[in-house]
């Protein structure tokens, strides 16, 4: 204890002056100088203000002055001269302060550099009410507190310039802001472009093929603010991949273009086929298919495809079958299909025992065009189409891709709408 006690005197002893002197300062700068903490501001107004608040923004100073003289001060303007950043203007339109009163005056200054040190020399001129002209000089300094205009700082450690890496490259980098960040890269040989990376964390490229890859990291802050910082490697450590299903294509997963390496009929390059599944690789499902399959192999192809059967992965439904005429009790009548494709199922068919068939459901006149109704209405739920009904251009019905008269001619084919049919 007693050496304690020993070193905490000799501690004062040596440096007790310096304390008394840091303490002695501030004290007298906070008799002279108003300090804003927010904006890290000393604003001196000289003898005739007080210095309220003030604050250097990025397109301007804005001071909030108190008349410390007991007279009225007429005309006051407030301007800001040799300023360490940009240049500065007068304040405008000139003000009257009461005695104690207090104004806020705003001096627009152009070329003010955020988070930069900021100097200039205050001038007050006012006119008292002997109209005699005035002029209070004082001194503002600090660093602004507007918009955040720097960019992000990147640093990349891996990959570096003009080394070679394996076919795997580790990313690792770090990116340095104030605010929330986000975070992306492009390279020249990815066909992704814009690859995020979540929370600007590590990640890592490839598999890569062996080659030069050009590759850019960005980051943009919560103001707006952007960089970006490119660098230029190499790789020959590729590893070639298999080709499962031998359609000279590899695997995504492995550096390559084939979307599914285990089926031949799937690789980039083929033809779109109408079947749910991309066959081309190209991330879109069944675009402008031309190509029809019959699943089921019973000579109809899919309805979606512009075919005639209602159930491709069925053999017997399809319009070449029928639902029987012995009764309702038939198997096919009570299997919840439309075993013949023509929109009626089990005993709605009047070969199930459907008596009397609904043979006219739009109420058009026009039967239904199908086996069990014998008609000639080719839409038997549109009381607009049936074969008494016209195409053309004053019914305004030459743009509605429907075969209104039941022709088979569909709006510019039809002769009422300027065709041959």
């Amino acid at each position: 204890m007693a050496r304690k006690a020993q070193a905490a005197m000799e501690f004062l002893t040596n440096y007790g002056w310096v304390i008394l002197a840091a303490i002695a300062v501030f004290l007298v700068l906070n008799q002279l100088y108003s300090f804003n903490v927010t904006g890290l501001v000393v604003c001196d107004v000289g003898p005739s203000f007080n210095c309220i608040e003030s604050k250097i923004l990025d397109d301007g100073v804005k001071l909030y002055i108190e008349n410390a003289l007991p007279i009225q001060l007429n005309e006051v303007t407030v301007s800001i001269v040799n300023p360490s950043q940009g240049s500065c203007e007068i304040s405008v339109p000139p003000e009257e302060i009461a005695p104690q009163g207090k104004k806020e005056f705003f001096v627009p200054c152009s070329g003010i550099v955020d988070e930069g040190q900021f100097t200039g020399d205050i001038k007050i001129q006012y006119k008292t009410s002997g109209n005699i002209a005035q002029l209070n000089s004082g001194r503002l300094l600090g660093r602004t507190s507007g918009k955040d205009k720097t960019p992000p700082l990147i640093t990349i450690s891996s990959p570096l310039d003009s080394i070679a890496y394996s076919s795997t490259v580790p990313l690792d980098y770090v990116v340095s802001d104030k605010g929330s960040l986000t975070c992306w890269y492009t390279m020249s040989d990815i066909i992704e472009k814009d690859v995020a990376l979540s929370n600007c964390e590590d990640s890592s490229l490839g598999p890569l093929k062996d080659g030069s890859h050009y590759f850019t990291l960005y980051a943009r802050d919560n103001n707006e603010n952007n960089a970006s910082k490119s660098i230029i490697f190499t790789t020959n450590g590729f590893v070639s991949c298999p080709d499962n299903d031998k359609d000279l294509e590899t695997s995504i997963s492995c550096g390559g273009s084939d979307c599914d390496d285990n089926n031949v009929t799937i690789r980039p390059g083929l033809n779109e086929i109408c079947d749910s599944v991309d066959n081309n690789c190209d991330g879109v499902i069944d675009e402008n298919c031309s190509i029809c399959l019959d699943f089921d192999l019973d000579n109809y192809y899919n309805q979606t495809c512009g075919g005639l059967d209602c159930d491709d992965n069925n053999y017997n439904v399809n319009p070449g079958k029928s639902e029987p005429a012995s009764g309702k009790d038939a198997p096919n009548c009570q299997d919840g299909l439309d075993n013949d494709c023509d929109g009626l199922t089990d005993l709605q068919e009047i070969g199930c025992g459907s008596v009397p068939p609904v043979c006219d459901w739009d109420g058009d006149g026009y039967l239904r065009m199908d086996a069990g109704c014998g008609g000639n209405d080719c839409d038997d739920t549109n009381f607009d189409v049936n074969p008494g009904e016209y195409e053309n251009f004053d019914l305004g019905n030459c743009h509605d891709y429907i075969d209104n008269d039941c022709d088979t001619f569909q709006d510019f084919e039809d002769t009422g709408c300027g065709g041959p049919g």
